[in-house]
Formats: C-alpha cells, structure tokens, sequence
C-alpha cells in the first residue's frame, strides 16, 4: 500500500514595491509594468505609465496580494511559487504595446525574510529580441499569514558568489589552516 504524502500549506501576504528600472536604452519612451502571479494564485495587475527619463523609470508602485505556497510534509522546504513582472512600451498614443522584457521572482526564496530589495536583468520574450541589460529594482517583504511556523526557503545557491579578490583570499585563508 503506498502511502500518501501530504504537503504542508500556507498562505502568505506578499508586498511588492517596484522601485525603477534602469540602464533603459530608449531616449524617450512610456513604460508600464505587468505583474502576473504564476503560481499560488490569480492575481494580476498594471503599473501607472511612466516616461523614460535620464535613462531611467522611477515606478515607485507598491502592490499587495495574497499567495498560497505548498512545503514538503518531512523537510518543510517550500516549493517554488513564481510571479512575473513583464516591462512594456507604450505605442500609438497608449492603444498597442509592445513586450520589452521579464523577470520571474520566486517567493519561496524570500517567504519569511523581512524587506529585501533585489535588482534583477530584464529577460527577452524572444531569441530575436536584442537584450538590453535594462535592471529592475524591487524590494519584497513576504509575511507570512496561515500556516506552521517552521518552514525552510529552498536554497538557491551551494556557495555565494564571490566578488573579485575574494577568491585569492579564501584560498590562501585555507592553506594557512592547513
């Protein structure tokens, strides 16, 4: 007989500020931002439209939804729940758009870990599509609503990154234990 294994559920509170978007290679240009939860629920919504200034859009925009994440009944590492922040050009006097870039946020990685505000580079919708290197600046706070206390973020990475000059130094930090 197999057993079944249920997942623990929870249900959390995420608030989402969008900062700005930076590096933008369009001179003059309206933005907008599309937020669309992937995962954990339905929620969806625009940004106000914003014109490029300085190579900058400050969206300063807050929004707040609810999301249900699932964990692991024996380790109770969440498992992924992703939302999509899709960047958009304004065209024709604001009747079309056109798809610019993405970014995909996972929740689980930041559930329970206070205000964090994260940079991230726009991805391109298609292979044709030139990138570029235009970085959106969130800050994430995701409470946690209903649930069990205990539960773990999924790790992300097996070692941090290390900036340059680092590397030398725990090597040689290494070979002077040994």
């Amino acid at each position: 007989m197999a057993l079944m294994i249920r997942k623990k559920r929870y249900k959390f509170q995420v608030e989402l500020k969008i900062n700005e978007l930076t590096e933008v290679t369009f001179g003059k240009a309206i933005l907008f931002a599309k937020i669309r939860q992937l995962d954990g629920g339905g929620f969806s919504d625009f940004s106000n439209r914003v014109e490029v200034s300085n190579h900058t859009v400050k969206y300063n925009q807050e929004f707040t939804f609810p999301c249900k994440m699932n964990a692991n009944s024996n380790t109770g590492v969440l498992e992924s729940c992703k939302f999509r922040i899709s960047i958009r050009k304004e065209e024709k006097g604001g009747r079309n758009f056109r798809k610019i870039g993405f970014v995909d946020v996972d929740m689980a990685e930041y559930a329970g870990a206070g205000p964090s505000t994260q940079r991230y580079i726009l991805q391109a919708y298609e292979q044709t599509h030139r990138l570029d290197n235009s970085m959106l600046n969130l800050t994430l706070n995701i409470t946690l609503k209903e649930g069990d206390l205990v539960f773990q973020r999924p790790t992300t990475r097996q070692q941090p990154i290390q900036l340059p000059g680092e590397e030398e130094q725990s090597v040689a930090n290494t070979l002077s234990v040994n």
